[in-house]
């Protein structure tokens, strides 16, 4: 007798191939933990701010280690989604982070994350029509610059002495360059993903070698300004011509704007007007980013969307953040208004999790899109 006379239910199980925590484990749980460095400066006392940085330095490194693992024992579609949702959720919390420091100005803060959400409702209309949004090495250096300039701006603000940031800086500099260079001979090959970086990284030690901490601060955020919106310009320009000649679809376009100012503006707006809520505005939107990848791979595979979702989400948003903004708050948590924002943003965790349910077979079933080819649906 073989295994394969056996009762199905006394076959043996197949052995797992890979390690018993996967990519798709480290990236949620990077997106889970990112509340958490927000929470320690608004909440904690002032000596426990380098640990927050700390944290998120290193829920930012999660980023090269899952990436590592779906190369090494394969990725999935889930993956492909929640990478670039996790990367957009990391800006976001440290944005919000210089938020909660008043390090940024409140608008900056709210172009870079609506311009997240209209290129998110500008890959579905594209889908919609037929056509492909690329990720291109503008939005990559967008990211790569971001990430450094808000790094920037916080060790500026943190060590506002010359004789102390500066040798910091130079050293970070030097080491970037010289990679960069050892890249250069290794390969033969110029990269603009590393030189870019390393260039931004002299620049930023002789912005703070010629200016005073707060100039050196506002400089460093003009960059990053610059960075993204060149990033959406691009976009834009590739797009365009096909939207505006593109028939149909109009009403699910005006939607996914409704959508896209709600929650890139108005969520950045109530934790200007609501600092305690920090925290809970992080996750509201991580559950924005995760919906509008779940409508990206949907609207891709050519499942007409749900026309009505998106109004109703930033419905939803706007009547539960005018909630917020009525209940009591004193500026520290638990007070009425935490709880409220508290609640808002289960429902809309819920929600998204039902979107994921609902387009289960795109990712899990027979129909789940190729990982290679689902890694283009949602970009940066």
């Amino acid at each position: 007798m073989t295994s394969g006379d056996l009762d199905p239910r006394m076959r043996p199980m197949p052995r797992r191939t890979g390690p018993p925590v996967t990519a798709n484990h480290v990236t949620i749980l990077r997106i889970a933990l990112l509340p958490v460095p927000c929470a320690i400066v608004l909440y904690a006392p002032v000596s426990w701010h380098w640990w927050a940085i700390v944290l998120l330095a290193a829920i930012g490194l999660t980023d090269m280690l899952d990436g590592w693992m779906a190369r090494r024992w394969g990725g999935s579609v889930l993956g492909a989604l929640l990478d670039p949702v996790a990367d957009k959720v990391f800006m976001a919390a440290a944005l919000v982070l210089c938020l909660a420091l008043d390090l940024a100005h409140p608008a900056v803060v709210a172009l870079m994350v609506f311009r997240d959400f209209v290129i998110t409702s500008l890959r579905s209309a594209m889908s919609l029509r037929g056509g492909h949004v690329k990720t291109s090495i503008l939005a990559k250096l967008k990211t790569a610059v971001q990430m450094g300039g808000v790094a920037m701006v916080y060790v500026v603000y943190r060590l506002p002495d010359a004789g102390r940031v500066l040798p910091l800086l130079g050293v970070l500099a030097g080491l970037y360059l010289a990679f960069a260079v050892w890249r250069r001979i290794a390969t033969g090959e110029f990269r603009p993903l590393v030189w870019v970086p390393a260039s931004m990284a002299l620049l930023a030690f002789l912005i703070r070698l010629l200016a005073d901490p707060a100039s050196a601060r506002q400089i460093y955020w003009g960059i990053v300004v610059a960075f993204t919106v060149a990033s959406a310009v691009d976009y834009f320009g590739v797009t365009g011509r096909v939207l505006l000649r593109g028939t149909g679809h109009r009403l699910d376009d005006l939607g996914r704007i409704l959508w896209s100012v709600v929650a890139g503006i108005g969520l950045s707006w109530l934790v200007v007007q609501r600092p305690e809520i920090a925290p809970l505005g992080i996750v509201l939107l991580a559950t924005e980013f995760a919906s509008g990848a779940v409508d990206n791979l949907r609207c891709h595979e050519g499942f007409l969307p749900y026309r009505w979702v998106y109004p109703l989400r930033a419905a939803v948003l706007t009547a539960g953040g005018w909630v917020v903004l009525l209940l009591a708050h004193d500026g520290r948590p638990w007070s009425p208004a935490f709880w409220g924002a508290f609640a808002l943003a289960a429902v809309m965790l819920i929600w998204t999790v039902v979107d994921f349910v609902v387009a289960r077979n795109l990712i899990w079933g027979e129909e789940a899109a190729e990982t290679e080819q689902a890694k283009v649906v949602v970009g940066r």
